[in-house]
């Protein structure tokens, strides 16, 4: 089962007049499928700028989040949801842990992100065709990739509760990976061919956590390295330190 399937089933079992955070909403694909099969749901959205065909279902703010913070109150939404956004953020820490105080306490946070198996190969023919087989083909992702073992411990680190982190893949698409980009490739079609590559690769990683329903605190980045468990309390740090740890480096000396 895809993240997105996955995803799906989350909006459907959400409680009535349940709320949904859509951070970095894009056009509002999410809310399309809301509407037909959720209509008393809200949803809500934020991005850098508005889109051009943003659904009207959409309730909209825009929100530069490498420098503000989400604009709703802790234990808020039912439901976020992060698809391919983090890695276009220099705060990448902060911003998650944004993202962890306004989800409801019980309520899920949904995150996915490419994989470090993003970054093995770059396609540099037809470049006209605009593909993404690799991370860096991106020119806007300032951030890094993430690998599902990443994604697991960063909800750990503010007090979410992981319950699947993985990469996303298709055990047809590995099968059939040689004669569907070979067809892709005659047929020139561009979304076949990364369609085909991301499945077959796992280039994508996701995870979904629950917020412990006794988390109604604001949310507090705790960091444990793990490499000596039961050896003392987990560190509570500021979200400014939380972000330099994960930078390699905290009060000058590397972590």
């Amino acid at each position: 089962m895809f993240a997105e399937d996955l995803l799906r089933l989350e909006i459907k079992a959400l409680p009535p007049n349940a709320r949904i955070l859509d951070v970095g909403c894009g056009p509002g694909s999410i809310a399309c499928f809301v509407e037909a099969v959720r209509p008393d749901i809200s949803v809500h959205g934020i991005d850098l700028v508005r889109h051009a065909d943003l659904s009207s279902v959409v309730r909209f703010a825009k929100v530069d989040l490498d420098v503000e913070v989400i604009p709703y109150p802790a234990n808020h939404f039912d439901l976020v949801l992060s698809r391919h956004v983090l890695e276009h953020l220099r705060n990448s820490t902060e911003a998650f842990g944004q993202m962890c105080r306004v989800t409801k306490a019980g309520g899920k946070l949904f995150v996915e992100a490419p994989s470090d198996r993003s970054t093995w190969f770059s396609f540099p023919w037809a470049q006209h065709w605009r593909l993404i087989f690799s991370f860096y083909d991106d020119p806007t992702h300032v951030g890094r990739p993430w690998s599902p073992q990443a994604l697991y411990r960063m909800g750990l680190y503010w007090g979410m509760t992981p319950q699947i982190a993985r990469y996303e893949y298709s055990v047809v698409k590995r099968i059939l990976f040689v004669p569907l980009m070979l067809w892709g490739w005659l047929r020139s079609s561009p979304d076949l061919l990364v369609d085909t590559w991301w499945k077959a690769l796992g280039w994508v990683a996701f995870c979904i956590y629950v917020k412990p329903i006794d988390l109604t605190e604001e949310a507090q980045f705790r960091y444990r390295s793990f490499k000596g468990q039961g050896k003392g309390e987990a560190l509570v740090w500021s979200s400014r330190a939380a972000h330099a740890v994960c930078s390699g480096v905290f009060s000058g000396k590397t972590i």
